[in-house]
């Protein structure tokens, strides 16, 4: 019998098997890190005036490669598949888009990607739910957390 084995302990296996499909958000907080007092709020994800992120996320196989696309409201209005990295870290997982999510700072040469998050935190990830935060913004920085729901297996 293994005593120091963990079931719920994160691996990128498992994590890319789990992360592919279509997710919706639906439901989250927006903080501001701005200041002495930050002050959290829930979104409301059916207004694209107070939730300004992507809301549907589309991870599967492209061209042979596992790639990530999303949908219909990108900041960037970039709908192009894109590279993905899912890698283990203590606490879940680290979620890299690469060509938005690679950077060590916003990309202060593309003003489209401005308010792009640096990576994501994937604190859960279930077969139909996942929760993640990013860091989104230049000047005034929030975090997102946010709930999504798998709405699709396949894409």
């Amino acid at each position: 019998m293994c005593t120091s084995c963990n079931d719920n302990s994160p691996s990128e296996e498992t994590g890319n098997k789990l992360i592919k499909g279509v997710w919706r958000v639906e439901s989250g907080t927006r903080t501001s890190n701005t200041g002495t007092n930050p002050e959290t709020e829930q979104i409301d994800v059916t207004s694209l005036l107070s939730f300004p992120l992507v809301r549907e996320w589309y991870f599967g196989e492209f061209l042979g490669r596992e790639m990530v696309e999303f949908n219909p409201y990108s900041l960037t209005n970039d709908f192009r598949w894109r590279d993905y990295e899912l890698s283990v870290t203590d606490n879940g997982y680290q979620l890299i888009i690469l060509g938005i999510h690679d950077t060590e700072e916003n990309n202060q040469d593309n003003p489209s990607l401005q308010n792009v998050a640096v990576s994501i935190r994937v604190m859960e990830l279930k077969s139909n739910r996942m929760e993640w935060e990013l860091k989104v913004g230049a000047e005034k920085e929030y975090t997102y957390r946010l709930q999504l729901k798998k709405i699709a297996r396949k894409i």
